[in-house]
């Protein structure tokens, strides 16, 4: 009698536990859409570790840019926005012919770029963009990362 109460105490302990793991292994996916306005082209983005974290993170932008110039100049630019569309911290950019021949006009790239985040908040946006030297989007992306 005491071995049976023995095993159906740790029977409902072991669901218990199981039971609770899908909630600790939720992984919220950052998937990178085109911007909604001043984006002539699109670019892929991965970031990993995915989601972001607090410390360093690693974003792999490629893409085939058909519309403007990549002078001296342009850059990649990476930010982190609050639900308003307010820059959360400093914007993280990257001189793009450090990595790409240039000028350029029509380019196949894959830049790949390590930034330090020192806090995020529970939901954020990413946006990172390609722009020309005037300050001009030739290519943008970004993702809503939702709270957990």
């Amino acid at each position: 009698m005491k071995q049976n109460f023995i095993f159906v105490i740790t029977l409902l302990t072991i669901f218990s536990i199981v039971n609770a793991f899908p909630r600790q292994f939720y992984k919220r996916d950052t998937i990178f859409n085109p911007c909604t306005t001043g984006s002539p082209d699109t670019i892929t983005v991965t970031i990993t570790p995915d989601p972001l974290v607090a410390g360093p993170n690693v974003f792999n932008v490629t893409g085939t840019l058909t519309n403007g110039t990549i002078d001296t100049g342009s850059e990649l630019l990476i930010q982190l926005q609050d639900d308003a569309g307010e820059v959360i911290g400093e914007p993280f950019p990257f001189d793009i012919c450090a990595n790409v021949t240039c000028p350029a006009t029509a380019t196949t790239f894959s830049l790949q770029e390590e930034i330090q985040i020192d806090t995020l908040p529970e939901e954020y946006n990413i946006q990172v963009q390609i722009n020309d030297a005037d300050g001009n989007t030739l290519a943008c992306a970004t993702s809503t990362v939702p709270s957990a």
